[in-house]
């Protein structure tokens, strides 16, 4: 990973610390990004300290953790499923099963009435709507599953991200933060100082590689 010195003093209102310096930045749509975007979600990286900043029309959050803090880090990938041509033969054949059997059993029961141009039973075109509608948002549902998350773990908390950059990007990020942990660990045990702030001793993230 090629490193760009970053002269930033500040991530969307958070101040950096002195001498603090960006290391890497994610932005879970755009991917791996030279400068804070205006809105959506990122995560920062220091030698410090991880930022995770959240600007969306619902939600404005600010998380900050040490990156002594940080014991793992994990990137997950979930494959996008599809529709076999039984599974779609099966939505397809059940959905005129019941609009045939639920409109001709309701159509003598109800008043009625014709849609004009089309001279369809008002009732069957509801129920027709309604079919596609519930095959369009069972099909979403199992073709639209899936994508990129990062998982970051400390003692006693957990944050993960769901992403939409691509799966490189979220294995670039993880590789940063591992580097800047271990960069961490070795300037505490030169200066002879315990790992973590409280006098606790980390875990070497180094043990621990993205999935």
């Amino acid at each position: 990973m090629q490193q760009y010195p970053s002269y930033l003093t500040r991530v969307r209102g958070v101040a950096l610390l002195p001498d603090e310096r960006v290391d890497a930045i994610l932005h879970t749509e755009n991917g791996m990004v030279g400068e804070p975007v205006g809105e959506g979600r990122l995560l920062v990286l220091t030698g410090q300290r991880l930022i995770y900043v959240v600007d969306d029309q619902r939600t404005r959050s600010r998380q900050m953790f040490p990156v002594s803090a940080v014991s793992a880090v994990s990137v997950r990938n979930d494959a996008k499923q599809s529709l076999s041509w039984k599974q779609w033969a099966a939505l397809i054949g059940g959905s005129a099963a019941v609009y045939l059997a639920v409109a001709y059993w309701l159509v003598d029961r109800l008043p009625y009435v014709v849609v004009p141009v089309i001279n369809v039973h008002a009732f069957a075109l509801a129920l027709m709507i309604l079919l596609a509608l519930t095959g369009w948002l069972f099909w979403r549902a199992l073709t639209q599953s899936g994508g990129q998350a990062m998982q970051i773990c400390g003692s006693g908390w957990s944050l993960e991200v769901l992403c939409e950059s691509s799966y490189d990007d979220l294995l670039e990020f993880a590789l940063a933060l591992q580097t800047a942990h271990a960069r961490y660990r070795n300037s505490t045990v030169f200066q002879g100082r315990p790992n973590g702030s409280d006098g606790s001793t980390s875990r070497d993230m180094s043990e621990t590689s993205p999935r």
